[in-house]
């Protein structure tokens, strides 16, 4: 038995972080150039869409969770992921102390 926070980093790659349970595997294309992909938690918005119009009328901002320590660089604002097929720019980011990090996304238009 490890401590605490050796021991919840492991459940965080265990379980939390692990393809096969709660994450899936996203792309990330910094604005300097190249991509590489990570195992994220996606939370994906609520969108309501105007029967009449079909544009989104209420909505909430997309973000991911990463396990901070998988990183391969610091992310910015400006650079962008890939999930479910769906281009975002990250918009903020949110540290929370304990093994994770939170980006707030933006869907680009196509």
């Amino acid at each position: 038995m490890g401590t605490f926070k050796e021991d919840l980093d492991q459940d965080l790659t265990d379980n939390f972080f692990n393809p096969d349970e709660f994450a899936e595997v996203v792309t990330i294309y910094p604005a300097a150039g190249g991509s590489y992909t990570l195992n994220a938690i996606f939370d994906k918005a609520f969108e309501e869409v105007d029967p009449e119009t079909e544009e989104p009328i209420l909505s909430t901002r997309p973000i991911l969770h990463f396990k901070e320590a998988d990183l391969q660089a610091e992310i910015q604002p400006g650079d962008e992921f890939v999930v479910r097929g769906v281009r975002y720019t990250i918009i903020t980011h949110e540290p929370d102390g304990v093994g994770t990090v939170m980006f707030h996304l933006h869907k680009k238009a196509v």
